[in-house]
This record gives C-alpha cells, sequence and structure tokens, in this order.
C-alpha cells in the first residue's frame, strides 16, 4: 500500500503468538542490546489497565481496575518508528514518512521479529495484522464525504447540506482464516472550521493456524488484504490524488 502521494500516517504491523509464562521484563537487557542494530532505544515500560463495572442488587455500582502484564517499548531516536513487545505479541509502528511496504517488512518488521524469537519468545504465531491510518484533509465548504469514500450517502441529497458525522464501519470475513474491517471517521474540531479530517483505516486480520506458510507469506498476505480493502473503499477520485507524484 504505497502509493506516491499516499496520506498515511501511522503503519501498524501486529504479530499475536502463543502466550509464554516467562514475562518479557526478564529480558529487558537483551532486548536493549540486540535492537540497537536496527536503531531502536528503550523508551518505557507500561502496563495496559481496563476499568469494568458491576451493577449489585441494591443498585450501588462497584468498580474495579486490573493491571495488564507489563509491556516494553522502543523507538528510533527520531520517534518515527516504535516497537511494543508483550508476552504475547509485538507490534511494530511507523509513523510519517511512510516509505513503503517493502522497507517496513524488511528494515523493521523482520528485525524485531527475529530479536522477539532470539530471546525465547515467539516460538508459534498464532495471527497476523495490518493497519494503515489513511487521513485526508477535506474542504468543507467544497468536498463531500461522498467524493472520496465509496458507500456513503452524499451530503447534498438534502439542499444545503454538509458533512457533519460521517463513521461506517465493514467487517468481512474470508472463510476461516482471515478478517478484514474498514472503517472511516469525519473529524470536525468546531462547527466554523473550513476543513475537516477524514480518516479511512483498513485492517486484516490473518489466522495462521494450521497454514503452512513462512514468516514473510503470512504478512504478506496481511499487507495485501489491508491494501485491497482500501482501494475498494476509496473512489476514483482519492485514487487518482495518492497515486500523482508527491509534491
Amino acid at each position: 500500500m504505497h502509493h506516491p502521494n499516499h496520506k498515511i500516517i501511522e503503519a501498524i504491523f501486529l504479530v499475536r503468538f502463543e502466550e509464554q509464562e516467562e514475562s518479557v521484563l526478564l529480558k529487558i537487557n537483551e532486548f536493549t542490546e540486540n535492537l540497537q542494530s536496527i536503531d531502536l532505544v528503550f523508551d518505557k515500560k507500561q502496563a495496559p489497565v481496563s476499568l469494568s463495572f458491576k451493577f449489585e442488587q441494591d443498585l450501588k455500582v462497584s468498580q474495579s481496575i486490573e493491571n495488564g502484564r507489563h509491556q516494553l517499548v522502543f523507538r528510533n531516536e527520531a520517534k518515527t518508528r516504535y516497537l511494543v513487545i508483550a508476552d504475547d505479541f509485538i507490534s511494530m509502528h511507523c509513523l510519517t514518512p511512510y516509505s513503503g511496504w517493502d522497507i517496513f517488512l524488511n528494515e523493521f518488521i523482520i528485525p524485531c521479529y527475529k530479536s522477539y524469537q532470539e530471546n525465547g519468545f515467539g516460538s508459534n504465531f498464532t495471527s497476523m495484522q495490518m493497519t494503515y491510518i489513511n487521513e485526508f484533509t477535506l474542504n468543507r465548504k467544497d468536498d463531500l464525504v461522498a467524493d472520496w469514500l465509496k458507500y456513503t450517502m452524499p451530503a447534498n441529497i438534502i439542499p444545503g447540506g454538509r458533512d457533519w458525522i460521517q463513521n461506517h464501519q465493514t467487517a468481512l470475513h474470508i472463510e476461516d482464516f482471515a478478517e478484514l474491517n474498514v472503517t472511516s471517521h469525519l473529524l470536525i474540531k468546531q462547527k466554523e472550521d473550513e476543513e475537516s479530517i477524514l480518516r479511512i483505516v483498513p485492517t486484516a486480520a490473518i489466522k495462521t493456524t494450521s497454514r503452512n506458510k513462512r514468516f514473510e507469506e503470512m504478512a504478506k498476505e496481511a499487507h495485501d488484504y489491508a491494501n485491497r480493502l482500501f482501494i475498494e473503499s476509496i473512489t476514483e477520485k482519492t485514487l487518482n490524488i495518492i497515486s500523482q507524484p508527491k509534491d
């Protein structure tokens, strides 16, 4: 998914594994050392937090907070690439500028995956997920979301109508091995703003169980599905814009 004038603000590749008892925290020094080869430095530890509520019979509400297992976050000096390491997954994040799939795969995804394996994790991967966050700036006076994105109602079907809230989601299943999802959101900060932001986010999750394919093949499959989902979701106008030489 790499057109000359693409509007990708973040590409995310996530690999899930069978969970192990050993914590990645025990290997923080080893990760820090061998990730230096791809110019990543340790950034922080983080633990996801989940908040749950329970309604009692007397109508009182109790809440509980649970901390997840710790994750390690690494980044490059420019803060354009991030690696999140957990006991059962790794996620690679590439922010602007995104240089294309081949570079993302060979220079970042594969080295990060190998580092995870070399430190005793990730012996069996169970799924892969590719997500692209695309962000387009629209002129609220002249642009309709329907001019950019297929399968949405044009605001001007009502005289004087303007796009205000747009949230779309489409989910697809392919046999028993893939789940595809594309969402779009129109973001308007204030009513008087002349511009709005349209985000189009395709995600492809590929289950790897019982599929005899190498890591690189499965990764490319997830990428290809996410790319196809994006292309099929946008209009000819949008495709022409991202296909033009970059300014």
